[in-house]
Formats: C-alpha cells, structure tokens, sequence
C-alpha cells in the first residue's frame, strides 16, 4: 500500500513540475528576454506555445507586428547539456525563420531582422 501511494505521488509530482511548472518558467525567461530585446507584449500579433516533447522544454512561436516577414521561435530549456559544454539552466534560445524564403537565418543577421538573439 506504501509503495501505491509512493508511485502516486511521485507521478503526480513529475506531471505538475513537468507541465506547468515549466511552463511558466519559460513565459518567465521569455519575459525576460523581450525586455532585452527592447520590445513588450503589445508588440506580439500572435504567440503560440508547445512543449516541446523531442528536445524537451517549451517553444514559443511569435510573429510581432512591426516585423511581419520573420516568425521568431524562442527554445526554453530548464536545463541543457550539450556535448563539450557545462551543464546550463534555465536557458533561452532564439531562431529566426524567414518566412518569405523559408529558411532559418544564421548569424549575423541582416538588418531587416528587427529582433536579433
């Protein structure tokens, strides 16, 4: 019976810390990183989330309004571990599709990209 009530609960506790929990970390961190890039929420004409099931963490797909021709994807990771790097937490990565082409840009970007990482 002990052992039932231990599986219960350590289920119940990896489902809330691995849904909402980090999802709210990563509108936290994104928060955080439109500030740095000199913009705000009203700025956004669409913001969709999704967990992310195959890199984990969440990604947040945004279309602003003053840059209609670029979809920014922001990646969250609550932790990364990379080969030949240190463990990372907390992270927040951007990469910028070019929706006329079709293609993600690579540094350095243009000038035409309003938002840069």
């Amino acid at each position: 019976m002990i052992m039932m009530i231990l599986f219960i609960f350590a289920i119940s506790f990896f489902l809330i810390f691995y849904y909402p929990v980090q999802k709210k970390l990563a509108f936290k961190k994104f928060n955080e990183y439109l500030i740095k890039q000199d913009t705000n929420r009203d700025n956004i004409e669409s913001l969709n989330a999704f967990k992310d099931y195959k890199m984990g963490g969440y990604q947040l797909i945004v279309k602003f309004y003053d840059d209609p021709h670029h979809m920014y994807i922001y990646h969250y990771y609550l932790w990364t571990h990379r080969k030949n790097e240190s463990i990372q937490f907390d992270e927040m990565c951007l990469s910028i599709i070019d929706e006329e082409n079709s293609v993600e840009l690579d540094p350095p970007y243009n000038d035409n990209v309003k938002y840069k990482p």
